[in-house]
C-alpha cells in the first residue's frame, strides 16, 4: 500500500513575501501640466541669449552698479558716437554699448512679464494652502472634541499624531514670576488712591 502524506494548512510553512516593493507615485493632473509647463519653461530658458553664470563675486559687482539711471548711459554712449575725441581716448565700445541697451529693452518687459506671472502663481499656491490649512484645523478641533469620548480610543490617538505633526509638544505650566518683598506690587491706580486718601486725612 502507498501512504499519501496530507500537509495541513496549520503544518504549511509560511511563504517568504520577498522584500516589500515601493509603490510608485501617483502622477496626478496637475503634476502632468506642471511637468509640461516646466519643459516649456527650460525650452524658452534656451532661447534667451547672453545668460550670465551666476557667481557670488559677479553677483556682488553686478548689484554694486545698478544705481545708474538709463538716461546717463544713453549720454555716454552718444557722446562717444558723435565726439572723436572722447571716443579716442574712451574705454567704451559704443557698438557693443547700443547691443546692451537693445537687451535691455527688449527682455526687461520679459522679465516683467515672468515676475507679474510668479506672482499670480505664488499667491494662488498661497490661497490654496490657506484653504488647506483652515478647514484641516477645523477638523482638528473637531477631532479633539471627539477624543474625549473614552469609548473613541483610536480617534485620541489621531489626534495625537495630528497634535505632533503641527508641532505641538504639550504645553509647558507657566514659570510663577517671582515676588517682589512684601507681596506683589499693586496696581499703579491703586497707588495713586492710596495717596490720595493720606493726603485728604
Amino acid at each position: 500500500m502507498s501512504t499519501i502524506n496530507v500537509t495541513t494548512a496549520a503544518e504549511t510553512p509560511p511563504q517568504d513575501p520577498g522584500p516589500v516593493q515601493p509603490q510608485s507615485p501617483t502622477t496626478t493632473a496637475y503634476q502632468q501640466v506642471a511637468d509640461q509647463f516646466m519643459r516649456q519653461l527650460d525650452i524658452l530658458a534656451v532661447i534667451i541669449p547672453r545668460q550670465e553664470v551666476t557667481k557670488l563675486s559677479s553677483k556682488r559687482h553686478v548689484r554694486g552698479h545698478l544705481n545708474v539711471n538709463r538716461r546717463f548711459l544713453e549720454v555716454v554712449v552718444s557722446s562717444v558716437e558723435q565726439d572723436p575725441h572722447i571716443k579716442a581716448h574712451g574705454q567704451l565700445d559704443s557698438v557693443a554699448a547700443r547691443d546692451g541697451m537693445q537687451y535691455l529693452d527688449a527682455f526687461g518687459p520679459v522679465l516683467a512679464k515672468m515676475e507679474a506671472d510668479a506672482a499670480r502663481l505664488r499667491f494662488s499656491l498661497q490661497a490654496v494652502k490657506a484653504s488647506l490649512v483652515i478647514s484641516t484645523l477645523q477638523t482638528y478641533d473637531i477631532s479633539k472634541g471627539l477624543a474625549r469620548d473614552p469609548n473613541k480610543p483610536e480617534v485620541a490617538k489621531r489626534v495625537a499624531q495630528m497634535g505632533e505633526a503641527l508641532g505641538l509638544r504639550g504645553r509647558r505650566p507657566l514659570a510663577e514670576e517671582p515676588q517682589p518683598p512684601g507681596g506683589p506690587t499693586p496696581p499703579a491706580k491703586t497707588v495713586v488712591a492710596r495717596r490720595r486718601r493720606r493726603a485728604a486725612r
